[in-house]
C-alpha cells in the first residue's frame, strides 16, 4: 500500500483490521459514527470514532440502494484500493476516505455522478433525482464530514448528521440545512441504479 512504507506490513494491517471489524455487528443503517459499534471500527491505524464518516456514508448509501456489504468489507476494499484521504502520514486512516475512493467504490456497480459545488444553492434539486447522495460538507475551517442523504418525497433524511445521532434526521431542504448551520457542500456523489442518471 502507498500509505504505509512497508507493503508487507500494510497487507498485515489490512488483514488485522478486517479480522477485528468483521466481528462487529451492525443494523441496516449506521446513524452515528461515534456510537458503538461504529466507534470501534479500525481504518488504517485509527479507530472509527473520528474518521469513519466516509465508511458510514458508503454503508448507508448501499442500504438505501437495496444492497448490503459489511463495514469490514467496505473498509478492506477502501484500504486495498489506496483510497484513504491525505498525504502519507495522514492517509493511514486519520482523514478517513477520499471522495475519489467513494466514487470509485460506487461507479463499478451503480450509476453515479460526482458534483463539485462552489455554492450550496442547488443540492436539493440534484439530490431529489437520486436514490441516494453522499455529500461532503465543510463543517469548519479544518473539519470535513460526509453524510448520506435521501429524498423521501416530502423531506430529506440525513444519516450520520452529527456523528452521535440515534436515527436519521429529517429536513425540508438540504440547502437551508447547510445555510442554517453555516456549512458548505464541497462535493457530492449522486447515486442511482444503472441507467437512472
Amino acid at each position: 500500500m502507498a500509505y504505509l512504507r512497508n507493503p508487507i506490513s500494510s497487507l498485515k494491517k489490512i488483514e488485522k483490521n478486517y479480522r477485528h471489524n468483521i466481528l462487529l455487528r451492525f443494523d441496516k443503517h449506521i446513524f452515528g459514527q461515534y456510537n458503538e459499534p461504529a466507534s470501534q471500527l479500525l481504518i488504517g491505524n485509527y479507530s472509527g470514532g473520528h474518521n469513519a464518516c466516509g465508511i458510514v456514508a458508503i454503508y448507508n448509501a448501499l442500504a438505501l440502494l437495496g444492497g448490503s456489504e459489511s463495514p469490514a468489507d467496505i473498509i478492506k476494499k477502501i484500504e486495498a484500493s489506496k483510497s484513504l484521504d491525505g498525504v502519507p502520514w495522514v492517509a493511514e486512516g486519520a482523514a478517513g476516505v477520499s471522495m475519489k475512493g467513494i466514487v470509485r467504490y460506487f461507479c463499478k456497480s451503480y450509476s453515479c455522478r460526482l458534483n463539485r459545488n462552489d455554492s450550496t444553492n442547488n443540492c436539493d434539486a440534484e439530490i431529489i433525482n437520486s436514490i441516494a447522495a453522499i455529500v461532503r460538507i465543510k463543517v469548519s475551517l479544518f473539519r470535513r464530514h460526509y453524510v448520506t442523504v435521501q429524498w423521501g418525497g416530502t423531506q430529506f433524511a440525513i444519516y450520520n448528521e452529527t456523528g452521535r445521532d440515534d436515527c436519521c434526521t429529517l429536513h425540508s431542504s438540504i440547502d437551508m440545512w447547510l445555510k442554517n448551520n453555516k456549512y458548505s457542500a464541497i462535493s457530492m456523489v449522486l447515486i442511482n441504479k444503472r441507467g437512472n442518471i
